[in-house]
């Protein structure tokens, strides 16, 4: 293999699995979207006050909700879509203009895992020279490529065909996903503190009990030796406090 084509493909995997890693921070925000609408959807139901749902509500709507997570879903598109940290951004902030300029449009569990794969198809033709096919982001995304044509053409209409990211919006969702990733990143590192410290108390538990059970051992034969010692004696005192008479009191 050349060098030259060694090198852009390791510079090519280094990128995938920087955008990889962002896998994790992207379901945090996501789930935070979905958890924030579904409450207010419950507390207007509650109260009577539940608007129609918007008429392109219907096309994103999975028949059952998805198997794997949203974080699990982007890792599988960002490995296999080539997607890019701006490509990733962007279909971040794509996703928010759905809801914000449709206040009856809600990314909801059964709808995010289509909206995510509709922005990230956008968001990749917007910024992207080279794309593939909307027949292989479909086989990736794992929905049928009519499917995800209709998907299309229904975000692109949620959006009024505005696809523009300025410098100041496309910097504030930079510093989110960053801080989700540094946030996650910190979790897991006091996971892992409280986990090692839990191992060692437990090991330490561990060893007082072996040296507990190891010094009752160590006795053990002392006391086997004791009762080898006496056991003649005491058949031979009990005959002479029966021939001496003595009480049983006293014996």
């Amino acid at each position: 293999m050349p060098q030259n084509q060694c090198a852009a493909e390791l510079d090519a995997a280094a990128a995938r699995a920087e955008v990889e890693a962002l896998a994790e921070p992207v379901g945090v925000l996501l789930s935070n979207l979905v958890c924030a609408t579904e409450a207010r959807l419950q507390e207007l139901g509650a109260a009577g006050e539940l608007p129609a749902r918007h008429p392109l509500t219907a096309t994103f709507v999975a028949k059952r909700v998805p198997g794997v997570s949203i974080d699990e879903y982007f890792a599988r598109l960002a490995h296999y879509a080539g997607l890019s940290l701006s490509s990733t951004v962007v279909a971040l902030i794509l996703v928010d203009r759905m809801t914000e300029r449709n206040v009856t449009f809600a990314v909801t569990s059964g709808n995010v895992h289509r909206v995510l794969l509709a922005a990230l198809v956008l968001s990749l033709k917007y910024l992207e020279d080279g794309f593939y096919s909307n027949a292989y982001y479909a086989r990736v995304g794992g929905v049928p490529v009519s499917e995800l044509n209709s998907l299309e053409v229904s975000a692109l209409s949620l959006l009024q065909f505005d696809l523009y990211v300025s410098e100041e919006t496309f910097a504030s969702y930079l510093n989110a996903v960053v801080s989700a990733a540094e946030y996650r990143k910190r979790q897991r590192e006091e996971a892992a503190t409280r986990e090692a410290a839990l191992r060692e108390y437990i090991q330490q538990q561990e060893a007082a009990a072996m040296a507990i059970k190891q010094a009752s051992f160590s006795r053990q034969p002392i006391a086997d030796c004791a009762m080898e010692w006496f056991a003649p004696v005491i058949p031979v005192c009990g005959s002479f406090c029966n021939a001496a008479g003595l009480p049983p009191s006293l014996r």
